[in-house]
């Protein structure tokens, strides 16, 4: 029987700030639909330009929308600068392994 999954610290932020950078860009694209749904279902009688549609009914999901996604795509792009600010080095390569065979 095998031990207990033990993960190194490192490999534990990078999975952490994948998965906070990959749920804020699904959070994006998400309030993205919904202001993409309120243009699509815009009645033809309302004058209101698509600018003044957006701001005036989804001003909310516009600025969530912008903040989520391009927060995501920052943790994502840069997550090995992150990792190293919070103190946990980034390891570059594992060592290859030696087998008592070769």
């Amino acid at each position: 029987m095998d031990g207990p999954l033990v993960m190194a610290p490192e490999a534990l932020l990078r999975v952490f700030l994948v998965t906070l950078g990959l749920y804020l860009v699904v959070e994006g694209l998400r309030n993205s639909a919904v202001i993409g749904f309120e243009l699509a279902t815009k009645p033809s009688w309302d004058q209101a330009s698509a600018v003044d549609t957006v701001w005036n009914r989804q001003r909310e999901a516009l600025v969530s929308a912008t903040v989520a996604l391009f927060s995501g795509l920052a943790l994502l792009g840069f997550r090995a600068q992150l990792s190293s600010a919070l103190g946990v080095p980034v390891a570059r390569a594992l060592p290859e392994s030696t087998s008592s065979t070769e």
